[in-house]
Parts: C-alpha cells; sequence; structure tokens
C-alpha cells in the first residue's frame, strides 16, 4: 500500500508531458556574420514571474539541452566569456503537448554587458 501512495504522490507532482528544449549557441560579430558555436555559454530560464526555473551549460560543441519543462511561456539570459549577454526580454513559449522543442541562441561577439541598475 506504501508503494502506491509514494508512486501516486510521484505522479501528482510530475508533470505527465514534461517538454525540453535544446538546441546551439552560435557566435556573430558585430557585422552579423557567423563565427561558429560557442562553447560554455550559460543559459537560464526564467518564468513569467522573473523566478529562474532551470539553467544550463552548452558543450565543446554548442549544443545545450534543458529538461523537465512545463508548457509555459520562458524569458532567457544566456552569457558566455567575450559575447554580449543575450537578455533583452527576449523568450520563447513551449505549446502545449510539445515535449521537444529547438531553440537556438545568437550572441554577438563583443564587450560583456551588465545588468543596468535597478531604479
Amino acid at each position: 500500500m506504501k508503494t502506491i501512495l509514494l508512486f501516486l504522490a510521484l505522479i501528482s507532482v510530475t508533470p505527465l508531458h514534461a517538454g525540453a528544449v535544446h538546441g546551439r549557441v552560435l557566435g556573430l560579430d558585430e557585422s552579423g556574420s557567423y563565427l561558429g558555436v560557442v562553447a560554455h555559454a550559460q543559459i537560464e530560464l526564467e518564468d513569467e514571474a522573473g523566478t529562474i526555473i532551470a539553467t544550463a551549460s552548452s558543450s565543446d560543441t554548442g549544443f545545450y539541452t534543458i529538461t523537465g519543462l512545463a508548457s509555459a511561456s520562458y524569458r532567457y539570459t544566456v552569457t558566455a566569456a567575450g559575447y554580449r549577454t543575450e537578455d533583452e526580454e527576449r523568450g520563447f513559449a513551449l505549446p502545449e503537448g510539445v515535449t521537444d522543442y529547438v531553440h537556438d541562441f545568437l550572441l554577438t561577439k563583443g564587450a560583456e554587458s551588465s545588468p543596468s541598475p535597478a531604479p
């Protein structure tokens, strides 16, 4: 009986159709020309309330994967040494029923930007 209750408790907190987002982080120069993949970029996903709900790092080949996502809208911040931070309130929506979503990030070469001070 305890096993059944534990199983039911796990089902109630785990989304049945948890989604994943994956893709690559790619670099551009200031004129928009392709530079290649960006290894070891840091990716943070935020929910609509601004809470960081997932993080990942791109691999040596620029690939990243974030799993366990519910169907919802997400904002992101992507940072990498030598590139401008990508955090201009951009985001994507993981549609209902979609379990595998592809989203590539483009970073522009240049001085790393820092967050604006709070007013």
